[in-house]
């Protein structure tokens, strides 16, 4: 029993062993794998006064909003905007002064100190040049407008047809047109909201309380070819609640 004992201990102490020697040979972690060269890379916004629930900031070079924002995607560096006859020195700034219809260009110049350990050649310097458009007729031009065959994520069955009018005609004739939402609630059928935030790919809305239909929302375009659309939107449990729930709607172009 003792040599039984003596064998299994030998054995015992050389998978110790091994398993050290292994853990010696483990590669030591990239200092450098979540490093980056100075960038001046950056993102334009469409800008609003108000941000509504569900509503996104996304990266565009097509704008329908009234403002807009860039942004510099490195930090704690020295900025060189350019847009039209100006300078800007700020990582972001916010413009609603630009010519409608036309395309526009701006730049940006980024000095920072390099990490040259991890990129010797980077100097510390990068340059960018982007286009974007200004849409003529602001959100009237949205993509969002059209109908999508779709359900509620997690329903299935209740498959339906939703329809987006970005610059409906309002039956008010002293109302400007406005937006106009079909079926995202089944049988609702809802505009001139209180608040609206159109952009060219995206739609926020609110200000349907004490309805039966919503409270708001947002509807997001969400492939290349802007035929896919999630729209995020609140509504009351009941008409005598105030419990609010939260739904997604996914669908599919149809027209």
């Amino acid at each position: 029993m003792k040599k039984l004992v003596d064998v299994l201990l030998s054995v015992l102490l050389v998978i110790i062993i091994i398993g050290l020697d292994g853990c010696g040979d483990e590669p030591k972690p990239d200092p450098c794998v979540k490093e980056k060269p100075v960038s001046a890379d950056f993102l334009i916004y469409e800008s609003f006064g108000l941000a509504l629930d569900g509503w996104k900031n996304y990266d565009t070079d097509t704008v329908a909003s009234f403002g807009v924002v860039f942004l510099a995607v490195e930090k704690n560096a020295k900025y060189e905007w350019k847009l039209g006859s100006e300078t800007i020195t700020t990582r972001s700034f916010y413009r609603d002064t630009y010519p409608r219809g036309k395309s526009i260009d701006v730049s940006l110049k980024v000095t920072k100190s390099p990490n040259t350990k991890c990129f010797p050649t980077d100097d510390g310097v990068d340059f960018k040049e982007r286009t974007f458009y200004a849409t003529p007729d602001y959100g009237c031009s949205s993509l969002v407008t059209g109908t999508f065959r779709g359900s509620d994520e997690g329903d299935p069955n209740n498959m339906r047809d939703l329809t987006f009018k970005v610059c409906s005609p309002n039956p008010k004739p002293t109302k400007d047109p406005s937006l106009r939402v079909t079926n995202l609630v089944t049988g609702c059928d809802f505009f001139e909201f209180a608040f609206e935030n159109i952009g060219y790919q995206q739609v926020g809305f609110a200000g349907t309380y004490g309805t039966v239909c919503m409270l708001g929302g947002a509807a997001k375009l969400d492939s290349l070819s802007n035929d896919k659309i999630i729209v995020t939107y609140f509504i009351e449990e009941s008409p005598t609640s105030t419990k609010v729930l939260q739904k997604k709607f996914i669908g599919l172009r149809i027209k």
